[in-house]
């Protein structure tokens, strides 16, 4: 007869890390989820929950901690196109993707689905937007949508294992990404020219991003570290990729395709989502005394 609930502290920090896991820098306290920095720096887009309880993109003025509203009850997970002006995301429905123009041009549809679509990112040419459909019969996939033209999506991957967070090379040759080929979620790197992918992770991984210069992976592992791994460029185009190092542990995902972090340019701060000890640590728990009762009112 007595029920005993709890909750959790939705507010996270967006701080800045060094890549021994010391904080930094504390950037804004809020509802926050999905982080992606601007091209330029200087911004991060970020899924927001607002007073309502309506999560959409906002953008923030890192230097400030100043946040300007970009959706309204549309979208949850933020990429940007190359240039900054955009960015892409996926519609709460999951059914659409859409772009916004940050300067509050305008949003457009831009991708009209029966199936669940999931943005990944977007080509530094501008050409593409990566995303992920869910199809009933290949599980998840990778696909690319032209940003002109007539729009006509053309697969990337499409197999029976599921792949998924795609993420694009700096100089869009590549392709790092999950799949489950292995029997679990590992990230693997793929030419956009050639056939397979070269598996980067060992013991399993998710939510891939490039350093800017391309010379480094990042990823997470199943047991919340944040790891790197060296990529190296040899004569004749041949790359290779080093031994995941294990940097410090971030938190865990805030929904599927909801990165808690992402990495400044030179690789050596990672901006990220952190839940503050004191707010973690004193989360309430409530006691009800003979609910059954109030079933019979």
């Amino acid at each position: 007869g007595t029920l005993i609930f709890g909750g959790t502290n939705d507010r996270y920090q967006l701080a800045w890390f060094s890549r021994d896991g010391k904080p930094v820098e504390t950037v804004s306290t809020g509802r926050y989820a999905a982080v992606r920095m601007s091209p330029d720096g200087r911004h991060a887009a970020m899924s927001v929950t607002d007073q309502s309880g309506n999560r959409d993109i906002w953008t923030m003025e890192l230097a400030r901690g100043l946040l300007s509203r970009l959706t309204h009850e549309t979208a949850n997970v933020p990429i940007w196109s190359p240039d900054g002006r955009q960015v892409a995301s996926h519609t709460s429905s999951v059914t659409q993707l859409i772009t916004v123009d940050v300067d509050g041009g305008g949003q457009q549809v831009v991708l009209a689905s029966k199936d669940p679509v999931y943005v990944n990112d977007w080509s530094p040419d501008g050409r593409f937007v990566l995303y992920t459909t869910t199809s009933p019969t290949t599980a998840n996939d990778l696909w690319l949508l032209p940003t002109t033209g007539d729009r006509t999506p053309v697969p990337v991957l499409v197999t029976p294992f599921n792949e998924s967070h795609g993420q694009f090379s700096p100089d869009g040759q590549w392709i790092a990404y999950t799949s489950s080929e292995s029997g679990q979620e590992e990230i693997y790197v793929r030419s956009m020219t050639g056939k397979g992918g070269t598996r980067v992770s060992t013991v399993g991984g998710n939510f891939s991003r490039w350093r800017k210069d391309g010379r480094e992976l990042f990823y997470r592992a199943p047991d919340g570290r944040l790891m790197a791994v060296l990529v190296t460029t040899h004569a004749g185009e041949q790359t290779t990729f080093g031994a995941p190092v294990p940097l410090f542990p971030i938190v865990e995902p805030l929904g599927t395709f909801a990165y808690p972090y992402d990495v400044a340019a030179n690789g050596q701060k990672i901006l990220a989502l952190n839940p503050g000890a004191s707010e973690r640590d004193t989360a309430p728990l409530t006691v009800i005394t003979n609910w059954e009762t109030w079933l019979r009112k």
